[in-house]
């Protein structure tokens, strides 16, 4: 469910109110009596604009836009204060239910995904901070460094267990929700007539429905495709040089526009724009030749007899945001750069291999995956998708409303003037 997701998330708000080195002990959130200092409340609220801000700068690399997430701190601090109020209100409604009791094979599952999480951040501590020492010597002085920050496997065994917690609490609040046969296919008709009336008048909205996951289309216009890519990004360094040559020439095309539009003379802008193009091209051209070696070496393995292309996307791909099924690309498809496009176009046949193709991010090589068969989506599994999400959505309304009663009857104060 979308809401308990949500929930679950904020666990890691707890694991820092389990050990968090703040000072600053003044209460900014009190629910039932449990509370969330301002220490703590700072952290958690740094942290997230941090992560924010990396989330909006990895877009901005490869969409060419900000995925807007917020970096205002009073619109975080208000938006982690709700999410850290819901959570402790269905952590108290599920313990007051005893969902907090655990049998044998619940706890198993606990702490075996305790231990795998904890062992993983471990092992990224010993190598960002105790890389000169042995390994058991690494491991141990990374086990001390986490354990001075609250980061402990006792404290991953308990948001483990909150977890587990929500889990049950949503799974007891919905238990009764059904949908029908027949509620399920006349919203399956209507979704495809809806999908069909918007992508036979805009089909470039199909692309963007699926690469960006805004909705499920039920229905697909004629000249889609997926293909999957291995991106060998250019080095930092390079990147760096790439987009300030970039925007240099993004300056100059604009003063020769400008020109043109005065007509005054446009020899010097014409001249500054082709020096701006020629030191862009060039950054590149010197950026791929940093990254050549790497190129071949993976090209080798993906048009090798028998190669495995999503073992190697797996190994390879610095792209973290490519679906599972890879991205559906149409001609003249406008929200990828128009080199990736081409190349995917271009190729004749499914399980065709592209050569490396540079973009302003690096050097992808792509691969023809499927087609995307036009029309209505396949009745039976559409209507089986289609039940799944309106039970997910009535899910999760009816659990937002049982949180919201929670949340009206519980005790709650909130004193986040205490933050500025």
């Amino acid at each position: 469910m979308k809401k308990i997701n949500v929930l679950a998330l904020m666990l890691a708000l707890m694991l820092l109110l389990g050990g968090c080195a703040a000072k600053d002990d003044a209460v900014v959130i009190d629910v039932n009596g449990e509370t969330m200092t301002k220490g703590a409340m700072n952290e958690q609220i740094d942290a997230q604009i941090s992560y924010n801000q990396q989330l909006n700068a990895l877009y901005q690399a490869y969409y060419g836009f900000s995925a807007g997430y917020p970096t205002d701190r009073e619109e975080v601090a208000q938006t982690l204060a709700d999410a850290y109020i819901n959570t402790l209100v269905a952590l108290q409604k599920a313990e007051e239910m005893g969902l907090d009791q655990f049998d044998e094979a619940e706890k198993a599952t606990v702490e075996t995904s305790a231990k795998a999480q904890f062992d993983g951040i471990i092992a990224d501590v010993a190598a960002s901070y105790f890389a000169d020492f042995s390994g058991d010597e690494a491991t141990e002085k990374a086990i001390a460094y986490a354990a001075e920050k609250g980061v402990t496997l006792e404290s991953y065994i308990d948001s483990e267990s909150k977890t587990l917690m929500l889990d049950k609490l949503e799974q007891e609040m919905v238990k009764d929700i059904t949908i029908s046969e027949e509620d399920a296919q006349a919203a399956l008709e209507k979704r495809i007539e809806e999908d069909k009336a918007l992508f036979d008048q805009n089909p470039l909205y199909f692309g963007d429905y699926v690469n960006q996951a805004y909705a499920r289309p039920f229905y697909a216009p004629e000249g889609y495709r997926f293909v999957k890519h291995i991106l060998v990004q250019f080095t930092e360094s390079d990147l760096t040089i790439i987009n300030q040559k970039r925007d240099a020439l993004t300056q100059a095309a604009g003063n020769l526009g400008q020109a043109k539009n005065e007509g005054t003379d446009t020899t010097a802008a014409q001249a500054a724009m082709d020096e701006a193009q020629a030191a862009y091209d060039a950054a590149k051209a010197d950026a791929l030749k940093n990254i050549q070696p790497r190129l071949d070496e993976i090209m080798a393995l993906a048009t090798a007899e028998g190669a495995d292309f999503d073992a190697l996307v797996a190994q390879y791909n610095e792209d973290p945001g490519m679906p599972e099924m890879g991205y559906a690309i149409c001609e003249g498809y406008p929200s990828f750069v128009e080199s990736f496009v081409n190349a995917g176009m271009s190729l004749e046949n499914i399980g065709d291999v592209s050569q490396p193709t540079p973009s302003d991010y690096g050097c992808h090589i792509l691969k023809y995956i499927s087609d995307v068969p036009a029309g209505a989506y396949e009745t039976e599994k559409g209507l089986e998708e289609m039940k799944a999400e309106m039970l997910e959505d009535a899910q999760t309304a009816a659990f937002e409303e049982k949180l919201t009663q929670w949340i009206s009857e519980a005790e709650v104060k909130t004193y986040l003037d205490r933050l500025k």
